[in-house]
This record gives C-alpha cells, structure tokens and sequence, in this order.
C-alpha cells in the first residue's frame, strides 16, 4: 500500500512541471525581444551604423576642411588643390551624414516590419487554434446527422444521394482539420523563423481592436506622401543624386570609374532621377492597392455582420420551435454552427484588416527592400 502511494505521489510530481510549462505562454512582447536580437539582418545595418559613426566621430574634423576651403581662394595651384581636396572631405562627409540617416531608417523600418510580420503569424495561430476546435464540433455534429440520416434512408425517408451527401461532408469536415493542422504547424514553423529560435511554447493571444480606415482620418495622398519621404530606399536615391550632382558641378567625378564627358555623365543624372520618380510611382501603387484591399476587406466584414445578425434571429426563432416539438435540437446545433462558422470568417478578415491596416498607417513598410 505504501509503495502504492508513493508511485502516486512520484506520478503527480512528475506531472507538476509538464503543467506550469504548458501554462508559460509564449507573449507577443516576448516573441519581439527575441526576434529583433536573433535577427542577422537587423545585427548587419547596427553595424553599418556603428562603423559610419565610427567614422564621423574619429575622422577629419568637418569645420576645419571647410575653414582650409575658405583660406583657399588663391589662384595658384596649392590653392586650387586644397579647394579640391575641402570639396571632396566635404563630399565625403555629406555621404557619411546620408549613410547614417539611411541606415537609421532603414533599422526602424525593418524593425517595424518584424513588428507587423510577428503580429500576423500570432493572429494567425489564434485563429487557427480556434478553428480547430470549431471543426471538431463540425464533426461530432456530423456525426449525429449522419447517425439519424442513417434510420430516415433506411426506412425511405431519403434518398441514398442525401445519405451518401451526408458521409461526403463529414469526409470534407476531415480533409480540411488535417489541412487546418498542417496549416497550424507551418506557422509555428514561420514564429520560429521570426524569433531565430525553436518555440516549444503555446502563444497568448492578442487582442486587437477593429476600426475602420475612414476613422482613422488617414487620405490616401497623405499615405502616399508619408511612404516616400519615410522610406529608406527613397532616401537613399535621393542622397546619390545629390552627390553625383555636387561631383558634376565641381568636376570631382573619378575618371577611373567613367570614361564619359562631363555632358553624358549628366545624363545618367537624369536617369537616376526616371529611376527614382519610378520607384515614387511604386510606392504610390502600393499604397492605393492596400487602402482598395482595407475596403473591401471593410466591405465583407459589415457583409458577414449582417449574415450572422440574420442567423441569429433564426436561431432565436428556433429555439422556440424546438420547444414547441416543431424542430429538432439538432437542426437548431446545425444553425448555431452556421452562425459560429461564419463568426471565423469574420475573425479571419478581421485580423487580414488589422494588419493591412497597420502597413497603411505605416505606409513606408511598403517600400521596404533592405539595406
């Protein structure tokens, strides 16, 4: 009896550390800790970042090539070679200042977009996790329909196509838990990947709020006009134009790393310029693509709203007739699993809307290439 109670007492603390595991939920703020100290992009432009400040604070004091540039106004040759050389450390020193910049944002939009892209897998998980446990109460449901179809098509109640319909979505109801958990798995695989690390953990769901893009007082040219003076590449083109422009205007090009004359490398000024005006016009697509998509995601939510309202008043008017012996409890569970079918789908677009809308409010995350 002893040695009994005692395999008991081993059974159950064995099993204390297996509970509060489960119980230690992975949380989102968590999850981003992580994913920003694992991730090697990230690690690559802090240290970019820190060799160009490296750079400005051990280098050649900017005031003082500009005071040599000014005492160099004599025309003798010394004087002009000094001019030249002020220029091009001032040259020099605007490309670092641009670096810095460039890398600066670069680092927050991409951290940004581990931010919303972290975001989306946990909605992803939740809403996936929930799904299941709808599809296993489709299925038990199934099964009592198919139980009671099974006596109505053995005493003629139905034909064998409605029985035989009745076995092939209870088939469907299976193929598609299989594919939720396949599609479940696959994102804890990508919540991995985003951490840089191997999660063993259940996530804690997030909550969100569901608000429309008109109230958000955002104008797509507003948008537009954030994503281009925010976004890294951008700036990045705009600071190479400026300083290809400055070396054509002071005659300071390499002519080991061009062959052309001074008028045809102006030119590729003016091509870098298309170039840029094609990536606005990139950006500006990207950002009305993504406002169309909010609507209409906006669109099938009030839809399904309206659906579920609709249903829910049959399923009251049900309940009724169920007391009253005029409809089964069956049917009335069959309704209710429409309605709470229909509350995933919301849940899905939902969630589809609130990350949308944050690239929206974000819009620079649209352009984002890397550096």
């Amino acid at each position: 009896m002893k040695s009994r109670l005692t395999a008991i007492v081993l059974s159950i603390a064995m099993l204390i550390p297996s509970f509060s595991y489960a119980q230690n939920k992975l949380t989102y703020e968590d999850a981003f800790k992580k994913a920003v100290q694992n991730n090697l992009q990230l690690e690559k432009v802090q240290k970019n970042l820190d060799k160009v400040d490296e750079t400005l604070t051990t280098g050649t004091n900017k005031d003082e090539q500009m005071q040599n540039f000014n005492q160099s106004g004599q025309a003798s040759e010394q004087g002009m070679e000094n001019a030249i050389a002020s220029i091009n450390s001032s040259l020099q020193y605007q490309n670092l200042i641009d670096d810095e910049k460039a890398l600066k944002m670069s680092y927050e939009a991409q951290r940004d977009a581990i931010s919303v892209g972290l975001k989306n897998i946990f909605l992803k998980i939740e809403y996936l996790e929930k799904n299941a446990v709808l599809i296993e109460e489709k299925i038990a449901n199934m099964g009592k329909n198919i139980s009671i179809n099974t006596i109505k098509y053995k005493y003629g109640m139905i034909s064998k196509l409605d029985f035989e319909n009745s076995q092939l979505e209870l088939d469907k109801l299976k193929n598609s838990q299989k594919e939720n958990t396949l599609q479940l798995e696959s994102a804890y695989k990508d919540l991995s990947n985003i951490v840089g690390s191997k999660v063993n953990q259940k996530v804690e769901y997030i909550k969100i709020e569901y608000k429309t893009l008109s109230s958000l007082g955002i104008s797509k040219e507003s948008a537009i006009g954030t994503a281009i003076s925010q976004a890294p590449a951008i700036f990045r083109q705009n600071a190479n134009i400026r300083a290809l422009e400055e070396r054509i205007k002071y005659d300071l090009l390499d002519k080991s790393q061009t062959s052309l004359p001074r008028e045809e490398t102006s030119t590729s000024v003016g091509i870098q310029d298309v170039n840029l005006r094609i990536n606005k016009q990139s950006i500006e697509n990207a950002v009305i693509e993504t406002a169309n998509t909010i609507e209409n995601l906006e669109l099938n939510i009030n839809n399904i709203n309206n659906q579920i309202e609709n249903l829910q008043r049959q399923s009251k008017n049900m309940a009724q007739l169920v007391k009253l012996g005029m409809k089964t409890n069956i049917e009335l569970e069959n309704l209710n699993l429409q309605i709470e079918d229909l509350k995933m789908q919301r849940r899905n677009l939902v969630n589809n809307h609130n990350i949308s809308l944050e690239r929206y409010t974000k819009p620079y995350l649209l352009s984002l290439t890397g550096e």
